[in-house]
């Protein structure tokens, strides 16, 4: 036997040939403005997009959390100062000087009282000297403090007389004011290049109370140096000119609005018409080469929104760039800021289509809807909705494939997620628990999971009544908050079915399941099939789901209730079905199905000419009636049953074999309940020669660094043979990996490489994840019709990142 080194000594690994002279061988249409249908290669913006607005979520739970009430008080308690103030309208000017990084800045706040006596109330305002505060032209106390670890300011006012029920009066705030220290990436810097405002608190405003969600109208004037341009939400009524070359814009936002960003820069401008409004894009100078693309596209969302929920509500739409720091996208109302690389290359790449529809869908949850208790799902109610809005239109735009793959996207990052969370038990949370804002994992659960959780539902309820449900919550909830109950009741009232078993799982509950199948047939006398399927669950959830048959000519989906482990179904068709597969179209969040049968692991052991030992592993969940034996003189049958009862153990000892004879095996499980039901055969083992080196010295264990290969070098006796299998052993399982996930990739090579090294692949490389520790584990090759007719060949191994111990004959 030739051995050649490659990387590392040559592997233990055994190589099973046959020589071939003995062995013969819901998609959604809208009409839109979009034709170009490219998807940009390698577009990968979505990872950090999506750390800036989790860390803008953060930051306003930080804040709400600062004003000294726990979760479960604040959601609860009333009795705020604030509380008693209804705030009618702002008007806010602010003078911004970029080269030196600060702004001076006058706020009037038109007040309503709705109790007897208020004489106090505390507003948010960051990192301002305050000059005065007043009430009317009545001077009045006031205190700042800022919150040296996160940089949150807040203004604590005295009034200087008492406001009874209804009383309405204006209250003046004048202040200089820098860009918070705590972050740039939740919006928040003034330089000669971008001014943005967008989460923080740059004119005073209402501090934050989860039972209340005020709604104000705002005039906005903003005065800016020359060749600057200043954008907030509403609608831009004129531009003064002034002595010194500044400028002031002045922003009318006359409808009710949540907050009131600010974003300065040299921009150029372009606009569509749209309706009766129009659509804007405001764009650092020379980012404007997909400017017209992106127009089109922003047409076109605006348009799919429109039409499953509600006609787009304001008076204008603008998508703004902002600078490269703040690594993502932010909706306020009636515009997008979106960072600049979004610009830099076409945005319909599939990474870029989904946010830009992320934040357009913003428009309607957010702003149309918005939640009403932060510390009780109203985060996803946010955001959830918009990151599945935004899957919607993939699927409209770019096909239910690039809808799947966003889908996969979002269920891995949740999924890897809950593989840590295995080992700690404390990052999962539910959804709807003031305890999601506090882990680390808050956006995986909010925005991937979220979105499933709509996904899932759409599913339950169908896709008519489930857009159907939406429409009428953005309805009923019209410039409005809403809780995640409000949301459960809308619908049950459209779908007319209670619907408390799913919110109880997948919104006050956390995690997803592990789904194993078993399928088990009987051919019945009137020569027609029944099929017994019996589903298992690690983490029982009640929920319907599809099973697909598939047969020669068609295939059928059927679905089935599965609120119990384990749920037994059966079926009867006309013909055996080929194959079965659980939730083919991917609706349902899960960690993954196991398919049981037919069992993979049955391995052969040869000790004499007239004696095999078969030996395969117990399914680790579900439970059988004992195995059948069948054996062929020919592969892939016919067989022959060799038992009379099934075996109940995992081995079985054949030792009525002919001398010289090869001969072939394959197993089935059987019904615990009724054994005349038997699952499809095994993988087919034989007794033919398994090609062995082995140097008669003791076996040790050796690593290959993760990306790295090794390999060990074969010659065969004679040509041609086929390669079935290859055996592995595996001295230590890794403890590092999810379940389930590849972690040992096996490749075959020829040996037409440099002076005989491993050359030419003969097989794609095939990702594996043996479920066995301190054991051989065999490799089934017979599918590949891999035949060598000379020479040498090698087989060998990749780790894929576990730090895998594959054995080593050293």
């Amino acid at each position: 036997m030739k051995r050649l080194k490659f990387l590392f000594a040559a592997l233990v690994i055994l190589a099973l040939l046959t020589a071939s002279i003995v062995f013969p061988g819901g998609n959604f249409h809208f009409s839109g403005a979009i034709s170009e249908k490219a998807v940009v290669a390698g577009d990968t913006l979505s990872t950090d997009w999506l750390k800036a607005e989790v860390e803008a979520w953060q930051h306003l739970y930080q804040r709400a959390l600062k004003q000294g009430l726990s979760a479960q008080e604040m959601r609860f308690r009333k009795g705020l100062t604030g509380e008693k103030l209804d705030f009618l309208h702002y008007d806010i000017s602010a003078h911004i000087f970029p080269a030196d990084g600060y702004f001076d800045g006058t706020t009037k706040i038109v007040l309503q009282s709705e109790a007897e006596g208020v004489t106090s109330l505390a507003l948010y305002l960051d990192e301002a000297q305050v000059e005065y505060v007043r009430l009317g032209q009545t001077d009045a106390s006031f205190s700042t403090t800022i919150d040296t670890m996160f940089g949150y300011g807040e203004l604590d006012i005295t009034l200087p007389r008492p406001l009874n029920t209804d009383e309405v009066d204006t209250l003046i705030i004048k202040y200089t004011a820098t860009a918070p220290e705590y972050d740039r990436r939740i919006g928040a810097m003034i330089t000669p290049k971008v001014t943005y405002f967008l989460w923080n608190a740059w004119y005073p405003r209402r501090r934050y109370e989860p039972l209340v969600r005020d709604r104000t109208t705002a005039a906005v004037h903003i005065t800016v140096p020359s060749q600057q341009v200043a954008v907030t939400s509403g609608v831009l009524k004129q531009v003064s000119n002034h002595p010194d070359g500044s400028l002031t814009y002045h922003w009318e936002v006359d409808f009710p609005a949540l907050s009131y960003p600010l974003v300065v820069a040299p921009f150029d401008k372009a606009s569509r018409p749209y309706h009766d409004i129009y659509v804007e894009e405001y764009i650092f100078p020379g980012d404007d080469i997909y400017t017209d693309t992106a127009l089109n596209l922003t047409l076109d969302i605006l348009d799919f929104y429109s039409s499953i929920y509600l006609p787009y509500l304001y008076p204008k739409f603008a998508v703004v760039e902002i600078d490269e720091a703040y690594g993502g996208g932010n909706a306020p109302q009636s515009l997008s800021c979106l960072w600049e690389p979004f610009f830099w290359t076409s945005p319909l790449g599939l990474d870029r289509v989904h946010i830009l529809a992320h934040e357009v869908a913003h428009q309607w949850w957010g702003h149309v809807v918005t939640f009403q208790d932060i510390f009780a799902g109203g985060a996803w109610q946010n955001e959830g909705f918009a990151e599945y809005s935004s899957i919607l239109y993939i699927e409209h735009f770019l096909g239910k494939e690039a809808m799947r793959d966003w889908l996969e996207r979002n269920a891995s990052r949740y999924l890897d997620m809950l593989f840590w969370d295995d080992l700690s038990g404390t990052i999962d949370k539910p959804i709807a628990s003031p305890e999601v804002l506090e882990t680390d994992a808050y956006g995986v659960i909010v925005y991937c999971k979220g979105s499933w959780i709509l996904h899932m539902l759409r599913y339950v309820l169908g896709d008519s009544t489930f857009l159907n449900a939406l429409s009428t919550y953005a309805q009923n909830y019209y410039l409005g908050s809403a809780t995640v109950p409000d949301f459960q009741n809308v619908c049950e009232t459209v779908s007319g079915r209670d619907l408390d078993w799913f919110f109880a799982e997948w919104l006050y509950d956390k995690g997803a399941s592990w789904y194993w199948l078993e399928d088990y047939y009987r051919l019945e006398a009137d020569s027609t099939w029944s099929v017994k399927v019996k589903l298992y669950e690690d983490k029982p959830f009640a929920m319907p789901i599809d099973i697909t048959f598939y047969f020669a000519d068609h295939d059928t989906t059927l679905q089935v209730w599965m609120d119990s482990s384990p749920a037994e179904h059966t079926f009867h068709f006309d013909t055996k079905p080929d194959s079965i597969k659980l939730d083919r179209d991917g609706w349902i969040l899960k960690r993954g199905i196991i398919h049981n049968f037919p069992i993979n692991s049955l391995i052969v052991n040869t000790f004499s000419d007239s004696e095999a030992v078969l030996s395969w592993r117990q399914n680790a969940v579900g439970e059988v009636g004992g195995y059948n034996i069948y054996r062929s003189i020919t592969p892939g049958g016919a067989y022959v049953r060799l038992n009379t009862t099934p075996v109940m153990d995992t081995t079985y000892q054949d030792t009525t074999l002919v001398p010289g004879g090869t001969y072939y095996w394959v197993i089935t499980a059987v019904d615990k309940v009724d054994t005349t039901f038997e699952s499809n055969y095994s993988n087919e083992k034989s007794n033919a020669p398994w090609i062995v080196y082995d140097d008669g010295r003791s076996d040790s264990f050796n690593r290959v660094s993760s990306g790295m290969m090794g390999a060990v070098r074969f010659t065969p006796d004679t040509y041609p043979v086929k390669l079935m299998g290859a055996r592995f052993f595996i001295y230590e399982k890794p403890l590092t990996y999810p379940w389930g996930s590849p972690y040992l990739e096996v490749r075959v090579w020829d040996d037409d490489g440099k002076d005989g090294a491993p050359g030419t692949l003969l097989v794609d490389p095939i990702e594996l994840a043996p479920d066995v520790d301190h054991a051989w584990f065999e490799v089934d090759l017979s599918q590949y019709e891999i035949e060598i007719t000379s020479g040498d060949f090698y087989i060998g191994w990749r780790d894929m990142g576990r730090n895998l111990k594959i054995g080593n004959d050293n």
